[in-house]
């Protein structure tokens, strides 16, 4: 089974699959606790959401308001991985402000022949 199991000052937070089927532990601890409400609509499966939103019902789930800085996000992460030490991301220019080494992963160089034509 996947999952994940966050252990806090306050107890535990554990996770069941993608992140759904939250369950705080020791169990009393739900008895206290109120969900926040849901910022994001729930998508009615990938396909039929993006049906929906070429027909003008609103944004999908994952439009690029909420994908993109995911996206990015994850990049970073794996230039992290990649360059030894603290890095600082700049959102705004997309690059590192203190790492030229972690920048050439940002905009890497293509072989002849491979460049992207924009």
């Amino acid at each position: 089974m996947n999952g994940a199991v966050l252990i806090g000052t306050k107890g535990v937070m554990a996770t069941c699959d993608r992140g759904e089927g939250v369950h705080l532990l020791p169990a009393a601890r739900w008895a206290d606790y109120v969900l926040p409400p849901p910022l994001l609509t729930r998508s009615p499966g990938h396909m039929l959401d993006w049906i929906r939103a070429c027909k003008g019902g609103g944004p999908s789930c994952s439009d690029f308001s909420v994908s993109a800085p995911f996206a990015e996000w994850m990049a970073v992460g794996v230039v992290a991985n990649r360059v030894p030490g603290k890095l600082q991301w700049d959102s705004q220019n997309l690059r590192f402000t203190n790492s030229a080494e972690a920048n050439k992963y940002v905009q890497p160089v293509f072989r002849k022949g491979w460049e992207m034509k924009l």
